[in-house]
């Protein structure tokens, strides 16, 4: 019988030891495994910040210097996780979305199915290879996710009705240029606009195809000079300039630009630009949004983008002795000024005779 109790207790400590062993095994890859990806997250991170220093709002150039660094990171990626989603995504974006790069996209979404950023990556990728059936596709993915408020929404809205039959609108950021897309991919919105972003057209193989779509001519320039170069190749081209676009980029053009709602007009004629946005403000745009009060910091920077035509038809108005249009417009100043605490500015503006 003692015999039979110390075959069965060491039964039971080998058992022991063995679970133990395997439990342990499994704590150290779970500790492992949190690491890496604290460490994966932490270079992603690293990653987009120094991409958004090195490529500014006044200007879409990076630096050899800095697209070193950049390159560096993706490397130290690689090497440690290559099959993680970072690694995956930033090889998408340090190659601007490139054809090699497209395997990448298809390992980070297959790791992250429902992510929306990638639906942005994805119509960036068939705009680039021109597959219209396919970007419209993410396009709908994109706007079913709902990471673009109502407000945001909105606003392209307006953007687009801002412009003239057949214009070419120039964006500069995502939340001028996507959410504009999806009025046009998933509303019908305004179709004949064509939406061209810089960041895209720093593809060089891209913007000789939509140019020469365009029928327009393509200078030999920077990606930071091109929209001075092509007004000025082309000045008898419907082109328009999102808001958003920085005016230090523009300073040859700043006596040339008509503000027609959330854009620039360029001409180098005197444009009576006034009764245009008047008449887009009155009977195109939609402001349900605008008008309800928001904490979205996102939106509130982009909604004191109508700073400029609000102040200019508060003005109209009032010479108009139209009081009830100008209260209402004063009023929806006010209220973009302080969610977007730029109270003292607007109230400047305002008081100016």
């Amino acid at each position: 019988m003692k015999m039979k109790y110390l075959i069965i207790n060491s039964i039971f400590l080998l058992f022991a030891v063995t679970a133990n062993s395997q439990e342990n095994t499994k704590k150290t890859e779970t500790k492992q495994k949190v690491e890496s990806e604290i460490s994966n997250t932490l270079l992603m991170n690293t990653y987009i910040k120094k991409r958004k220093q090195s490529s500014s709002k006044y200007s879409k150039e990076i630096s050899p210097n800095d697209q070193k660094e950049l390159d560096s990171i993706v490397d130290i990626l690689k090497k440690q996780d290559p099959e993680s989603y970072e690694y995956n995504y930033l090889e998408v974006i340090n190659n601007e979305h490139s054809k090699s790069s497209f395997s990448n996209l298809e390992k980070a979404s297959a790791i992250s199915p429902n992510n929306a950023q990638l639906y942005i990556d994805y119509i960036i990728y068939y705009e680039l290879t021109d597959n219209p059936a396919k970007k419209k596709q993410y396009c709908q993915k994109l706007f079913e996710s709902n990471i673009y408020s109502n407000g945001l929404l909105e606003y392209s809205h307006n953007l687009l009705n801002s412009l003239e039959k057949n214009a070419i609108l120039f964006t500069y950021g995502e939340h001028d240029t996507y959410p504009t897309i999806l009025q046009q991919e998933v509303k019908n919105i305004r179709k004949d606009v064509t939406v061209l972003n810089l960041e895209l057209l720093k593809d060089v193989q891209y913007r000789t195809n939509q140019y020469n779509k365009l029928k327009i001519k393509e200078p030999s320039t920077s990606i930071d000079n091109l929209i001075n170069k092509t007004i000025s190749e082309n000045p008898n081209t419907p082109i328009y300039l999102s808001v958003t676009i920085n005016p230090k980029l523009l300073t040859s053009l700043s006596q040339q630009l008509y503000i027609t709602g959330l854009a620039f007009k360029h001409s180098k004629k005197e444009y009576k630009n006034i009764p245009e946005l008047v008449n887009n403000w009155e009977y195109k745009f939609k402001t349900d949004e605008l008008a309800k009060p928001t904490e979205n910091l996102t939106l509130n920077r982009i909604h004191l983008n109508y700073s400029i035509p609000l102040i200019i038809l508060y003005k109209y108005y009032g010479t108009k002795n139209k009081t009830s249009q100008q209260k209402q417009i004063k009023k929806l100043l006010l209220k973009i000024a302080e969610e977007g605490n730029k109270v003292a500015e607007i109230e400047q503006y305002i008081n100016e005779k």
